[in-house]
């Protein structure tokens, strides 16, 4: 079903930017093209951040600071 919407989205949009390239308002099919197409993308991405903040939100114990390493030597020059 939502792909059939999509398609009746993209006809309806077809057919005003026609419409609105008659008159002589050819920049407001690219405005209506560019939010669909943003809507689109974000819609895609939304999850790939759930992912990406899922992965650092690790428990307490794993975030403990480690002591730095003891100098062995140290070179003079």
């Amino acid at each position: 079903m939502k792909r059939v919407r999509q398609i009746a989205w993209i006809v309806v949009c077809v057919i005003a930017a026609s419409w609105l390239y008659q008159v002589q308002l050819g920049a407001i099919p690219f405005l209506s093209f560019s939010v669909f197409l943003f809507y689109l993308a974000y819609r895609e991405m939304k999850p790939r951040a759930k992912k990406r903040r899922s992965r650092f939100d690790e428990p307490e114990e794993f975030l403990t600071e480690e002591e730095p390493p003891e100098k062995k030597a140290e070179i003079i020059t």
